[in-house]
């Protein structure tokens, strides 16, 4: 029944617990905002990351990816089948991976549900909160991220809309969605620094020999690959996710939020036997479109 802001501590027995702080506006700054303020900018792949004369990294991976092997074990549990499940051949490169999504916190890949997955928290913050903070400039159409310069947009849904585009452009392009994209070789996945150094942003059609070393500016073999994989579990998850996303965007970015709302749609209506591995999402994406329709 604590009535007076202040700092305390909890007491039980002989034990005291750390300090904290109970007030009105414990949330007000330092708490979520490092999230929108620092961290998903930092991330964000196919941009570069500017903070006033600092440079977080350079524009990086803008050379797509290329079909990954068949019937091939990679590591970082991607694995690959005896079919790529889409128009491409093993080794092809395929357009439109160079826009959205975020660096994984440990390396520089794309798991699809790690991307659809965040961009259900901002959705579901946004639509709780009505977040309407603005720190950030995201210029999609230079691959420019400027951190502490508000451009008068929410963050929350520029990062929404980034890492949208990166499984609607993946989907539109593969007629499905990927696995995930990620680097052909350890030398590149155990970078250290600045991603914008692990690739050269040209657009390769040799393929890479299955162990081959990247050396530097060998400019044919750094290419990402991109996994596919028949996952229904997996795309419903994510089908969910993108019908989510597609309400916060509506009225932002609308034709973003249309493809959103259409690629959910198409995922659900695929007629799959029912199990309990797929029970669960089935009703997780079901909601979320009704919700959205």
């Amino acid at each position: 029944s604590v009535k007076q802001e202040g700092i305390y501590k909890v007491k039980y027995g002989e034990r005291f617990s750390h300090p904290f702080r109970i007030a009105v506006d414990i949330y007000a700054e330092n708490v979520w905002q490092p999230t929108l303020e620092y961290f998903l900018p930092v991330q964000m792949c196919h941009m570069r990351v500017n903070e006033k004369y600092r440079v977080w990294h350079g524009l990086c991976h803008m050379d797509d990816a290329r079909m990954a092997p068949l019937n091939y074990n990679h590591f970082d549990g991607y694995k690959q089948g005896a079919t790529t499940l889409t128009k491409y051949k093993s080794g092809d490169h395929v357009p439109g991976l160079d826009l959205g999504g975020w660096h994984d916190a440990g390396d520089y890949d794309f798991r699809v549900e790690s991307q659809s997955e965040e961009i259900y928290i901002l959705t579901l913050a946004w639509e709780a909160f009505d977040i309407k903070y603005d720190e950030t400039t995201i210029d999609q159409i230079n691959h420019l991220v400027e951190i502490h310069q508000p451009d008068g947009k929410p963050d929350i849904l520029q990062q929404i809309e980034h890492g949208a585009l990166t499984i609607v452009r993946g989907y539109e392009n593969l007629g499905r969605l990927y696995r995930g994209i990620i680097c052909p070789t350890l030398r590149q996945y155990v970078l250290l620094g600045d991603g914008s150094t692990m690739t050269d942003g040209l657009i390769h059609d040799v393929f890479l020999k299955t162990g081959e070393r990247t050396g530097s500016g060998s400019g044919l073999t750094d290419d990402r690959w991109v996994f596919t994989e028949d996952n229904p579990s997996r795309e419903l998850l994510v089908a969910a996710h993108l019908a989510g996303a597609s309400r916060a965007l509506k009225g932002f970015n609308d034709t973003l939020s249309i493809k959103c709302r259409q690629i959910a749609e198409a995922i659900f209506s695929v007629n799959r036997p029912v199990t309990s591995r797929i029970e669960s999402p089935t009703v997780h994406a079901a909601i979320e479109l009704y919700l959205t329709t």
